[in-house]
């Protein structure tokens, strides 16, 4: 990622967080070759559905997106 001169790592054990109370989580990846951003986001959004039917007490308000690195940091 550009411009970042450090990186906290998050705590290991995940109980050292009250429930609710975890950091926000920016996570960089890059794109297959030849998969677009919808397709993508796409695959996320499936991905945290199930995750919100699994945990509906801490993840029933989440929802990953998908965007250019340089455009999360505009926003």
């Amino acid at each position: 990622p550009e411009s970042h001169r450090y990186w906290t790592p998050l705590r290991e054990d995940p109980s050292a967080y009250e429930r609710r109370e975890g950091p926000a989580i920016f996570i960089a990846g890059r794109l297959a070759p030849g998969v677009t951003m919808e397709e993508a986001q796409a695959e996320l959004s499936a991905i945290g559905r199930r995750t919100a039917d699994a945990f509906p007490e801490t993840h029933e308000l989440l929802r990953p997106m998908v965007m250019p690195y340089t455009h999360s940091l505009s926003d």
